[in-house]
């Protein structure tokens, strides 16, 4: 069951945000008193995910997986009222209009979330964001330093968010195009020969959860594709990480979910940083269709998949 997630932050320019997102849900008011716009995010699926070895005992962090269509954000232009000035000269300077509306919309659903994440106390206009020195977005130093991951497969625009823990997500859709020489490019062994055993449809759904996996990881350890994913191997039955030099002594634990957009299947993985902490309470938010009632981005609550918890409770 889904509930309606209400926006409220606390001053005047927040207000004023909140009222451009609800033009993404125009739903008609089931009383002449009430507004004639809802929410355009919904919470969907959660889970408490860890626990942890060696955590402190009882602490805990807040994950958020924001899912959005990249249509349904680019096609209002309402939007870039709140994106920064460098941000919307970046944005039209670039020549392919789909490139420029998957940046938008990220940014736009980055900004929301970031503000969620502490409470509307920052407007998601107030956000600096800035390049690092390998032209990834980060949060200005003089700013609350939170955690997030962006990916896109289009349509869909995903965004992972927590205070205290590093993520790391991505997002694929799924397609039979696996072929021999990509399982052998960026496979390893132990992979590839899970993989060249099954049928060739259950094969290109598996490269797919592996890549996403894999791409989630490198972001979470901020190393991206300066590491060979071949040298990246994962036991996709269990989600547990068999070697990745990088991981060093973390306890990283993955969730993966199916995610579809009208026809269109996408597999979505996220990693959590939990070496320091108990567990996670992971929640998912997803953006409302037209109608303000079902979602336009729907997780199946199938095939979500976590490392073996010693304590039974996932």
């Amino acid at each position: 069951m889904q509930c309606e997630f209400n926006t409220q932050p606390t001053s005047s320019e927040g207000d004023a945000f909140v009222a451009k997102l609800k033009c993404l849900a125009r739903a008609q008011p089931s009383s002449a008193s009430e507004p004639r716009q809802q929410a355009s995010f919904v919470k969907g699926w959660r889970k408490t995910v860890g626990i942890a070895p060696h955590a402190t005992a009882g602490a805990s962090g807040r994950v958020e997986v924001w899912l959005a269509p990249l249509r349904g954000v680019a096609d209002h232009s309402d939007y870039r009222e709140i994106l920064s000035a460098n941000e919307l000269l970046a944005l039209d300077q670039i020549s392919s209009p789909l490139l420029r509306d998957r940046k938008l919309a990220g940014r736009v659903v980055l900004r929301t979330a970031l503000s969620h994440a502490v409470g509307w106390r920052i407007g998601p206009r107030e956000w600096r964001i800035q390049p690092d020195a390998n032209g990834r977005p980060r949060i200005a130093k003089s700013m609350p330093q939170l955690n997030f991951s962006i990916s896109y497969a289009e349509p869909v625009v995903v965004v992972a968010v927590s205070e205290k823990l590093a993520v790391g997500i991505d997002v694929e859709t799924v397609e039979d195009t696996s072929t021999e020489d990509l399982i052998n490019t960026f496979c390893c062994p132990c992979e590839q020969n899970v993989l060249h055993t099954g049928a060739a449809s259950q094969n290109s759904r598996d490269f797919v959860r592996l890549w996403t996996l894999k791409e989630a990881y490198t972001k979470l350890v901020g190393l991206g594709h300066g590491i060979d994913f071949d040298s990246i191997g994962f036991n996709l039955d269990s989600l547990h990480l068999l070697h990745g030099a990088a991981a060093q002594d973390r306890n990283i634990h993955f969730e993966t979910m199916w995610v579809t957009s009208g026809r269109t299947l996408h597999h979505l993985a996220i990693a959590i940083d939990l070496s320091a902490l108990a567990s996670a309470d992971l929640q998912v938010m997803t953006m409302a269709d037209a109608d303000g009632g079902a979602t336009a981005i729907h997780v199946p609550n199938v095939n979500i998949l976590g490392r073996p918890n010693p304590q039974g409770t996932v």
